[in-house]
């Protein structure tokens, strides 16, 4: 069985590689959220937890869930939800 991603809805970046990107894909009205850190730590921000708070009271009434929000980093990712932040 293979794995179908769909393409993300929105891509944002600066055009630099490896500086940033922020991405949005959406699952049958299941959003997840990805975007980088370009210091290469992947931990939350306290605005990435407040954002990531302030998009799921948005697209609730809009009968769309937010299933993650996951940083990567150099060495690695943090998952949002992995960390029970959301």
């Amino acid at each position: 069985m293979s794995t179908f991603l769909p393409p993300p809805i929105a891509v944002l970046t600066d055009g630099l590689p490896g500086q940033w990107f922020s991405e949005i894909r959406v699952f049958d009205g299941m959003v997840v959220l990805m975007h980088n850190h370009p210091s290469g730590d992947p931990s939350p921000s306290q605005a990435d937890i407040q954002m990531t708070k302030a998009i799921i009271d948005i697209a609730a009434p809009l009968g769309i869930s937010v299933h993650d929000h996951i940083i990567v980093g150099k060495n690695g990712h943090a998952s949002l939800k992995g960390m029970r932040l959301i």
